[in-house]
């Protein structure tokens, strides 16, 4: 990768990824163990000592989860505490988390676009282009949960699998991510191992010790780690998940979902207007060794995560980027063609409006974190909060929680007052213990609400053609492109409650 351009394309791709962290800066409940994770081991060290204090000792949901990812971020994103201790503010350590997560996905697509297109310019730029202006993997890129923890590993695997000179090291990273992070990323060691074999002709000699070896050598190192923090004899979470999600079968409490469910509707939503590239890329350039390659890993991963009962898009979010290639190929052949550079045009069109109308909607679904903010700004002094499930679960964070007492830390100055932060779930609450309440319902007795209540997005409403010609009409020509044909409906969500009487 030499001279300027891929430097361009790496700065194009941070700010489009970091441009979704800053519209977005809240988290939600699938991104809170490796960010709480991340915010303790910054916090209070990872002495024997300092176990105790972390936030899965009180929480430790249903199963664990590896600590692996969480220490691997928190040392390569350790600027970002640093930045926190100079402002003495822990909400821009987490800003500065999630933004140099964004980072480093962004430059793994780099590598990625180059092993693909290692000579061909305008399908790279295609594919960076058609990436950046997609919704779901720029978004999901800056945040903390194990899939895109997991990503730029992933991207940095298939890069050398699929330039064939390091396969082997790429072979043995993506088997090794797969056991320590995520389990389901067999799904895509899979193929690539078949591939190897049949169509690379590495012997199997070679290929089976190293899959064995890799995927032995990530057990241990995350038995080592996690039975270490979790404080538990021989815990290997991923294996934990696998037992519990589909040998029990408890996944299903979360939704079973029909086979054709991540074709018919989960890549419509990942890929947008790039599916039909990405179909007609692979139909045409199908005896290019390449393309058959991304469409053989992308479709088996597919299948075969199909083939489970429950189902989340998360799940296939690594098959984008090779989608995104293939579509890349389809955008450059209707480049060859009269009134191909309208169709590119349009593909990269529709998805960037998908993308603007999913930020919009996505920046009112934290109402939790923009609750806890109004109540730093608004109170000074000690304060006693209690922080309900919609809230914990909606922005509400360590990181948010900038007044909270880090006696054994040396991270963040100690702000004065403390305050405490209680996310007890009881139906018998005491409240004569708080100061303040974070509430989806209406403030008790003894409680009055600080402002109006906090707004979270409701519905997405298509708008009727009359009242849409008749916004444009008012709007004007310069400001049409205000104008939208859907509208974003909010509700009220979350309540500020201060104590205004004594028990």
């Amino acid at each position: 990768m030499r001279g300027a351009e891929p430097w361009v394309l790496a700065a194009l791709l941070v700010a489009v990824l970091t441009t979704h962290v800053i519209v977005a800066p809240s988290t939600k409940v699938e991104e809170s163990f490796t960010l709480q994770a991340v915010h303790d081991i910054w916090a209070f060290g990872i002495r024997p000592e300092a176990r105790s204090q972390y936030d899965h000792v009180s929480f430790p949901g249903a199963v664990p989860r590896s600590f692996v990812g969480p220490l691997l971020l928190a040392t390569v994103m350790w600027p970002a505490s640093v930045l926190s201790y100079m402002t003495g503010d822990s909400t821009h350590a987490q800003l500065g988390l999630r933004m140099g997560l964004a980072a480093c996905t962004a430059g793994a697509l780099v590598v990625w676009v180059y092993a693909v297109f290692p000579t061909q310019r305008t399908p790279r730029r295609l594919f960076v282009l058609l990436t950046a202006s997609q919704f779901h993997l720029p978004f999901w890129a800056g945040r903390t949960t194990p899939n895109s923890v997991a990503l730029p590993l992933v991207l940095i695997a298939l890069a050398l699998v699929v330039r064939r000179r390091r396969m082997y090291v790429g072979l043995a990273l993506l088997a090794a991510t797969a056991v320590v992070l995520r389990l389901e990323l067999l799904g895509l060691a899979i193929p690539c191992y078949l591939a190897a074999w049949i169509a690379f002709d590495r012997p199997l000699v070679h290929l089976v010790p190293l899959g064995l070896t890799s995927c032995v050598a990530g057990v241990a190192l995350s038995i080592l780690v996690d039975s270490y923090f979790w404080q538990g004899p021989f815990l290997w979470p991923e294996g934990d998940a696998l037992l519990f999600n589909v040998v029990e079968g408890h996944s299903a409490e979360w939704g079973i979902a029909p086979w054709s469910m991540y074709m018919t509707q989960a890549l419509p939503r990942l890929l947008a207007a790039g599916l039909p590239m990405a179909a007609l890329g692979a139909i045409v350039y199908l005896r290019d060794r390449t393309t058959a390659l991304l469409a053989w890993i992308a479709g088996v991963h597919v299948a075969l995560l199909s083939a489970l009962p429950h189902k989340e898009w998360r799940f296939i979010l690594y098959t984008v980027p090779l989608w995104n290639a293939l579509a890349a190929r389809g955008m450059h052949r209707c480049l060859a063609y009269p009134g191909g550079i309208l169709v590119a045009g349009g593909v990269l069109a529709i998805s960037a409006a998908q993308c603007v109308l999913s930020l919009a909607a996505s920046a009112h679904n934290y109402p939790g974190g923009a609750a806890l903010a109004l109540l730093h700004e608004r109170v000074r002094g000690a304060a006693h909060v209690h922080i309900d499930t919609l809230s914990a679960m909606t922005g509400v964070s360590l990181f948010q929680s900038k007044h909270l007492a880090r006696a054994s830390a040396s991270w963040v100055p100690s702000q004065a007052p403390a305050w405490i932060y209680n996310k007890t779930e009881s139906p018998q609450l005491d409240l004569c213990l708080f100061t303040h309440m974070l509430s989806e319902r209406a403030c008790p007795p003894g409680f009055r609400d600080m402002a109006a209540p906090i707004q979270g997005l409701s519905r997405v409403q298509l708008q009727r053609p009359a009242d849409f010609m008749r916004a444009l009409r008012a709007a004007g020509l310069r400001l049409a492109w205000r104008v939208w044909p859907v509208r974003l409906v909010t509700a009220d969500a979350i309540h500020v409650c201060e104590r205004v009487q004594a028990c």
